[in-house]
């Protein structure tokens, strides 16, 4: 789980970790992807999966990459949760 360790949320607040997890989750539905499917093949747990689209825990820049590149998604999609 080394790569999976969620970065602080001081850096975006927990407002903004909600909005993008919820814009993963979108995301993820689009994809037809269930949360399981996508923690098999990105290395993790479905739990984690969870808690990044609850706006728990913010994935660190790399992890969030991994999401949006099997979502085949641009980083464009989330601008607004990322001013």
């Amino acid at each position: 789980m080394k790569n999976n360790i969620p970065f602080c949320t001081r850096f975006m607040g927990k407002e903004s970790s909600r909005k993008i997890g919820a814009k993963l989750y979108e995301a993820r539905s689009n994809s037809g992807l269930e949360q399981k499917q996508v923690a098999k093949r990105l290395g993790c747990s479905q739990s984690f999966i969870s808690k990044i689209e609850n706006g728990e825990i913010e994935p660190k820049v790399s992890f969030f990459f991994k999401l949006i590149k099997l979502y085949k998604i641009p980083v464009d999609f989330f601008k607004e949760e990322l001013k």
